[in-house]
């Protein structure tokens, strides 16, 4: 704990995010406040005169659950980095897109969290919560192209997949109509669409 103490957020650009490390890091001092203010607030209940079991509850919404949640999300960053993406022998194309996975996952995750980098001033002013969400969205158009390809290496099946275009027979317009035609209402006009019909009027 005490090698993260001081420590702040230095990104300045969304280039300087894109680096798994920097992102584990960043999670390593997220659990250590979480895991230092839930024993602080565990405490600071039981000096009121409740006891451990009340003390306990009262710590777990904001706090441990929070520090729970945290640490599950760093340990699974810092095993799919450690474990496949650095694994020897991973063919260079393979990485990037499991890197890019990584990061995007660690970045949204991380996202719901600014609140507590605030809170534990380890973010200070507009700079990391807008380099955050525009890195989620780079990453989002980045990983666009091997969508397809991560779809199908997990193999989910259609009925899972739920998805009218992503059918595994390849028949896109047939799927597409056939989900269409099986649409209750899908050809016919909502019941408001003459109380919206006559509001426009008015209007124009």
């Amino acid at each position: 704990m005490k090698d993260f103490k001081g420590e702040k957020f230095r990104s300045q650009k969304v280039s300087e995010l894109m680096n798994p490390e920097a992102l584990i890091r960043t999670y390593k001092w997220l659990v250590c406040y979480l895991l230092q203010s839930t024993a602080e607030k565990f405490s600071s209940t039981q000096q009121t005169g409740k006891d451990p079991f009340t003390s306990k509850n009262d710590c777990q919404v904001y706090a441990a659950r929070t520090l729970s949640i945290a640490f599950i999300e760093h340990y699974s960053l810092e095993i799919f980095w450690s474990k496949l993406c650095c694994k020897p022998g991973l063919p260079q194309e393979i990485r990037e897109v499991l890197t890019k996975i990584l990061l995007l996952y660690g970045l949204w995750s991380l996202e719901k969290h600014l609140a507590t980098l605030y809170q534990g001033g380890y973010a200070e002013g507009p700079v990391p919560a807008n380099i955050i969400r525009d890195a989620i969205l780079e990453l989002c158009t980045a990983i666009k192209p091997e969508a397809i390809a991560l779809v199908d290496s997990i193999a989910p099946s259609d009925f899972v997949l739920n998805s009218a275009l992503g059918k595994s027979d390849g028949w896109v317009y047939k799927n597409l109509r056939q989900a269409m035609s099986e649409t209750p209402k899908g050809f016919e006009r909502d019941s408001y669409w003459k109380e919206i019909s006559n509001k426009l009027q008015a209007k124009l």
